[in-house]
């Protein structure tokens, strides 16, 4: 992360710099792709781009404005449906165990796996 601008300390501007919105990328992608070999059988691709985004950062008592990386999220999953109501789930979320964070250098999770039964009435 690099330093932009020092910003007044005391200023209560709500995320809003005039030349910059804090916490929201500029750039937002979102793609599905969804494969059904048979009918009770469905994988789903899921992936997400987001631009770099404008953050706050305090060091030694100094605010200043620093800009985090791209972002590119995969996510994986299969469903399996059995006995007309019932729907088994697997799959990974951060398939690619991207290291990002949101807001203000709050870190997420790696990769995670789930699975999970489902009934449907």
């Amino acid at each position: 992360m690099s330093k932009e601008k020092v910003t007044n300390k005391t200023s209560s501007n709500y995320g809003i710099s005039g030349d910059r919105i804090l916490d929201y990328p500029n750039h937002i992608l979102n793609f599905n792709a969804i494969y059904s070999p048979t009918k009770d059988i469905d994988f789903i691709l899921m992936g997400t781009y987001q631009s770099a985004m404008w953050i706050l950062k305090t060091s030694n008592n100094i605010i200043s404005y620093a800009k985090n990386k791209d972002i590119f999220l995969m996510d994986l999953r299969m469903n399996f449906s059995f006995l007309k109501h019932y729907q088994v789930s697997t799959g990974a979320y951060n398939l690619l165990d991207a290291n990002y964070y949101y807001s203000s250098g709050y870190y997420m999770a790696g990769r995670r796996f789930y699975i999970e039964l489902s009934y449907n009435f």
